[in-house]
Formats: C-alpha cells, sequence, structure tokens
C-alpha cells in the first residue's frame, strides 16, 4: 500500500495480518530509526538509543512506580524507553497528527500496556489539567516554543522534575546558514516574569518540503523563541526549580548550534 496511490483499494492490506504491516503504512516517513525493535530502519534518528535518555536516567535514578509526562512524544521512542525503564504510567502528548498516529501503530506493535498517546496542544493541556506528575520529560521541545518561560511555569506547577533537551542560542556556536533566521534579542512575558529570547523563523521552503515527506517535527507557529544559558536557567530558578543537574560543558553538535541537557527538581 501506498501514501501516494488514491484508488478505492490502495487502502487494504492484502498481506497475512500481522502487526508488523501497521508499520509499513508509514514506511517512508517514519523518524525514528526502528532497527532497535528487530524491524526495518525506516527512519534514520537513534531515538530508541538515545544518549540524551541515557544521561537523563543515570542521574534521575530509577523510574519504578513514577508517573511520567511527556510533552512532544513524536513516534514515540522515548515513551517505549520511560516505560521500560518501570515507569507506571506515562502520558505522551503530540500535536503533529502523523506522528500521533505513528506512535499508536508503535504502541500496538510492542503491546505497550503503560503508555497513553493523546493528540493536541500540550501548553492547552497543561493549562486545564489538574493531575500532577513525577516528572515532565521535555526532549527537543522547548527551543520550538513562542513563550518557553511559560512552558516551564506550567512544568513547574504540574510536576516534581523536569528533563529538558534543548537547543540554546549562542551567537559564537551558530551555524552561518542559522543567522539569517535569528534575530533579537526580544523581550517577552510569562506570568510575573520577563525575560529575553531571540526570534527564530523556521525556513519555509524546508519546512514545506518536510511537510509534504509528512517530516517536519518543528512547532506549531512559524517562529520559535529560543533562549540564552543563563537566562533559561535564570527562568527555571525563578519558577522555583532549586536543584539544577547539567554537563560540564555545553554541547555543540547539533545542527542548530549548541544544546545541553538539564535536570531539574523542586
Amino acid at each position: 500500500m501506498s501514501q501516494t496511490d488514491f484508488s478505492p483499494w490502495s487502502f487494504y492490506e492484502t498481506r497475512c495480518a500481522g502487526l508488523a504491516n501497521g508499520l509499513e503504512i508509514f514506511r517512508n516517513n517514519w523518524t525514528t530509526d526502528l532497527s532497535p525493535l528487530g524491524v526495518k530502519p525506516f527512519g534514520k534518528a537513534q531515538l530508541l538509543t538515545d544518549s540524551r535518555f541515557d544521561w537523563f536516567l543515570a542521574r534521575y535514578g530509577s523510574l519504578l512506580n513514577r508517573n511520567v509526562l511527556e510533552l512532544g512524544s513524536l513516534e514515540g521512542a522515548h515513551s517505549i524507553l520511560l516505560e521500560r525503564n518501570g515507569a507506571r504510567n506515562v502520558l505522551g502528548l503530540e500535536a503533529n497528527s502523523i506522528h500521533y498516529l505513528k506512535s499508536l501503530v508503535i504502541k500496538e506493535y510492542l503491546g505497550l500496556r503503560h503508555i497513553t498517546f493523546m493528540l493536541g496542544d500540550f501548553i492547552q493541556y497543561l493549562h486545564q489539567t489538574r493531575d500532577y506528575y513525577d516528572l515532565t520529560f521535555a526532549c527537543g521541545v522547548l527551543y520550538h516554543m513562542t513563550n518557553p518561560a511559560e512552558l516551564l511555569q506550567l512544568a513547574a506547577e504540574r510536576s516534581d522534575a523536569l528533563f529538558l533537551w534543548t537547543v540554546l542560542y549562542d551567537s559564537d556556536a551558530l551555524p552561518e546558514h542559522m543567522k539569517p533566521r535569528l534575530s533579537g534579542p526580544v523581550e517577552l512575558q510569562a506570568g510575573d516574569l520577563t525575560y529575553q529570547g531571540f526570534r527564530h523563523v523556521y525556513a519555509r521552503e524546508a519546512a514545506l518540503e518536510l511537510n509534504k515527506k509528512v517530516k517536519f517535527t518543528g512547532g506549531m507557529e512559524q517562529y520559535s523563541i529560543w533562549l540564552e544559558l543563563q537566562e533559561l536557567l535564570r527562568i527555571l530558578k525563578h519558577w522555583g526549580y532549586k536543584k539544577i543537574i547539567r554537563p560540564d560543558n555545553v554541547t555543540h553538535n547539533n545542527r542548530h548550534g549548541s544544546n545541553i541537557c538539564l535536570l531539574c527538581f523542586k
């Protein structure tokens, strides 16, 4: 079955029924390398063997019986790792409908029973929910927000701990191809906090091309706000995070420039 073949019969699967068939519905559009699951790689991102998750787990400790909220769960790879490492309940929130559907397929394929995926805007969810979590897991979402300090405020209100991996604004480490897409600083407001960030505009042609392939993994708006490290740390402390674990050095191995893992406790 091909996603570009729209005859009335193109959506039928003629092979013997099997769980792996579901993975192939999106065979040309996976972001995640699925080979650790014993199937074809499909995507390239090593999210099921992610060193960022290893860094987090080594510092957070046991996830046994923890209730975890994952923001921007993409195709479910990190949710899988959270469940496999003992989390009692994982709620993965994803706004991209195609990524959400892939998450459901992979959940069924693996028989995961401690993960719930929900489709929609997690900022609105955090404003409305009264649920409380042991941990908020936010890998690769903060730098896609138009008001990142608002997200950090809401996470602090709804959980005891926060894991972040995010791209940072660092003018000295910014690749040449990114420089025309960033401007600022600009002043922003979240609650009683005034802070500064840098406006990042998505490359329109690249985003449109990725959307054709159902692979765009950016934010919901055409721009986002990036934070400098010291401003990010100030915001976290403002919202009540008293212990912030960080690497000795910021890494610069991302196509966007600088990035960092942070584990924060209230």
